[in-house]
């Protein structure tokens, strides 16, 4: 999935990778990935977040089960719905996101 998003271009002056919300979202724009919506997406699609602060991967059809990474060490995988309303960080009001590669079925 991360070859298919395009993240090969994402690296600094240095040839390290940059991986920051912002910067995924910039590269999966320019690759064979399109939005849509929450009803069209498949497992292996990517939710993220309406102001770009999370992101993971949906994990069934119509995206209500998303696995993305934790910032608590304990527990770093994430297990939530795509607007990541289980965290209480994330602004209820604004809408996830969604990124299809067209190869998926």
């Amino acid at each position: 999935m991360l070859y298919k998003a395009n993240l090969a271009q994402l690296k600094d002056g240095k040839g390290n990778l940059i991986l920051g919300v912002q910067d995924f979202v910039n590269a999966i724009a320019i690759s064979s990935y399109t939005l849509v919506s929450k009803d069209q997406t498949v497992p292996g699609d990517f939710a993220i977040q309406g102001e770009y602060q999370h992101m993971g991967v949906c994990m069934i059809k119509g995206c209500d089960t998303v696995l993305s990474n934790s910032s608590t060490p304990e527990k770093f995988k994430w297990w939530s719905d795509p607007a990541f309303s289980n965290s209480g960080a994330y602004s209820k009001s604004v809408a996830p996101y969604f990124y299809h590669h067209n190869d998926t079925v």
